[in-house]
């Protein structure tokens, strides 16, 4: 199927015509670089989370030692209101862009973050040691226990030790990943 720009354009120009001028909705649209009409299934590499683990003590004395196998399709997670499952959701979005959405409660007790995930047949891990300042390690295997992460004999592809080093890391590593466009339209 070929995509129709002209068609695009001028359906958008009648659906917004009251708020936004034909120049404005061609300015929204423009691109400054050729595009590439690549996508993350044309290109076979689609993001899957395989595994999440993640642990720390809460302020009246619970330990935390969550470990979740994530299924290929649909995961659900069903739990009382205030239970942790937008934590979970979270804790996943940090571990893969390391900008900290959590809640001042949920950060005081986390103490780390195992993410393991795969961009199309390769393996990847995240590891986040939150316990003062964000340190995190990425390693190009699959671990999915804390006893995994102990016994590792390889050196991870880098190491950092703050959150803007992790955040800058990480964009790097999916704009190499996955194309510019790709990622724009998604």
């Amino acid at each position: 199927m070929k995509f129709d720009f002209k068609k695009f354009n001028s359906e958008l120009q009648e659906q917004f015509q009251n708020s936004l001028s034909t120049e404005e909705i061609n300015e929204l649209l423009q691109l400054e670089e050729p595009y590439s009409k690549d996508s993350s299934i044309s290109t076979g590499k689609t993001l899957i989370i395989n595994n999440l683990a993640f642990k720390g003590q809460k302020s009246s004395g619970d330990i935390i030692n969550y470990n979740q196998e994530i299924k290929n399709g649909i995961n659900i997670w069903i739990a009382s209101n205030f239970k942790g499952k937008s934590s979970i959701l979270k804790i996943i979005t940090y571990a893969l862009t390391g900008k900290n959405p959590l809640k001042p409660n949920i950060k005081k007790w986390l103490s780390e973050i195992l993410l393991n995930f795969s961009v199309g047949n390769k393996k990847y891990t995240v590891h986040l040691d939150t316990k003062t300042t964000l340190k995190a390690s990425f390693y190009n295997l699959k671990i999915n226990t804390w006893k995994e992460l102990d016994n590792i004999d390889k050196e991870p592809l880098f190491k950092v030790k703050s959150e803007k080093d992790y955040v800058d890391k990480m964009q790097t590593f999916f704009f190499s990943q996955f194309s510019y466009y790709s990622l724009k339209w998604t």
